[in-house]
């Protein structure tokens, strides 16, 4: 019997960071906390090989309903990572590959979730059997319940409003296959769409691919078609905030004070989900993490 309902996570680890085992946890704690759970991970056979062997416990059946094997995507994209203020490391972006989501999915009904994002609530569950073909936000809060980056708000200062790739819902229809078609094509004449949209930087967002993609199907113009998820704004952890403990359904946090780094507070989430962005720090938790899901 088809799964209608279900997620879809993209895994390919690099040489710094163990991306497939954060998509395990992703996937866990959607088992963990969602109604509706069914999850299929997109990777290539060397990662999940590895997670097979380096995990005390075979966690990849009970984190992973369909495993869809690729080659792992080649690239030219190096991110600068920070784990705290105080230490940064560049190290391979394999992130060209969402734009064939909407080819890959399963599902009649799919929600594509970065594999740092963890779900400590059963928000989601809420999502399913919308009326809406496609739903992303173009808000985000940090650990404070502040506006995230200003960087992050629009492509430039004088751009348009950005939206997050890092949860997509999107139904099997032709609104939702044009969206990724657009992505697609703005991915492959990337530089022509730097220079037209005047954003900054050399790094392939797909942050940035499908803002521009939805302001086109806006017509060129900024309105509210493309709706948000039930809790428009994403929390998300800053790459310069730490872990101290976690949890199943909290996790205690160092906000670093990013106009004073030598300033950091303590704060506690508690059934919220939320964007790991620091992601050593996510590695560093994944085992407590795991056992707390399981």
């Amino acid at each position: 019997m088809k799964t209608k309902k279900g997620f879809l996570l993209l895994a390919f680890n690099t040489k710094e960071l163990d991306y497939i085992k954060m998509a395990a946890c992703c996937a866990l704690s959607i088992k963990s906390h969602l109604k509706y759970n069914q999850v299929t991970v997109v990777t290539d056979q060397n990662s999940i090989n590895w997670l097979r062997t380096s995990t005390s416990i075979d966690i990849v059946d009970k984190a992973f309903d369909k495993i869809h094997i690729v080659s792992q995507p080649k690239t030219t994209n190096i991110r600068t990572h920070y784990d705290s203020p105080w230490t940064k490391f560049k190290t391979s972006f394999l992130n060209k590959n969402r734009t064939s989501a909407y080819e890959i999915s399963p599902y009649e009904e799919t929600i594509l979730i970065d594999v740092d994002y963890l779900v400590m609530s059963n928000m989601l569950d809420l999502v399913w059997d919308n009326k809406e073909d496609i739903l992303i936000n173009k808000q985000a809060l940090n650990l404070r319940n502040e506006k995230f980056h200003s960087k992050t708000i629009r492509l430039s200062p004088s751009g348009i409003n950005m939206y997050w790739a890092t949860l997509i819902y999107f139904k099997k229809s032709k609104i939702a296959e044009l969206l990724f078609n657009l992505t697609l094509f703005i991915k492959d004449n990337y530089q022509f769409y730097k220079h037209l949209y005047n954003f900054p930087g050399q790094l392939y967002r797909n942050d940035y691919a499908f803002s521009i993609a939805i302001h086109i199907l806006n017509g060129f113009v900024e309105n509210e078609n493309i709706k948000p998820f039930p809790i428009p704004a994403i929390k998300t952890m800053d790459q310069k905030d730490d872990i101290v403990e976690v949890d199943k359904d909290s996790i205690l946090f160092l906000s670093n004070n990013t106009n004073k780094m030598w300033e950091n507070i303590l704060v506690k989430l508690r059934n919220s989900d939320v964007h790991i962005m620091n992601k050593r720090s996510f590695i560093r938790h994944s085992d407590t993490l795991i056992k707390s899901f399981l």
